[in-house]
């Protein structure tokens, strides 16, 4: 779904089931994964990658990977659910 007043530039590959809130701009060279949503009034500067099912809340101003929700750098997501899974194992 892509919403109202949108803009997606040139060469920006958005896969099935991305949810694009109105208003939003994205760059150049993007890859946007399947079940990925975006919020209103966001802009995705150039050669950003939003891996699937990531919950984008805040602009993206220079080329990054990012992953979870809310969305954030791909490697801090990845050492984020490490921790998690680390806590859990813990406590049981």
């Amino acid at each position: 779904h892509i919403a109202h007043n949108c803009k997606i530039k040139k060469q920006t590959v958005i896969a099935g089931g991305a949810l694009i809130g109105g208003s939003t701009t994205i760059g150049e060279n993007c890859i946007i994964a399947g079940d990925v949503s975006i919020s209103n009034n966001i802009e995705i500067t150039n050669g950003c990658i939003v891996m699937a099912k990531s919950g984008v809340t805040k602009s993206l101003l220079k080329q990054s990977v990012v992953s979870g929700y809310p969305a954030q750098n791909h490697t801090k997501e990845i050492r984020f659910q490490a921790f998690l899974k680390r806590l859990f194992r813990k406590r049981n």
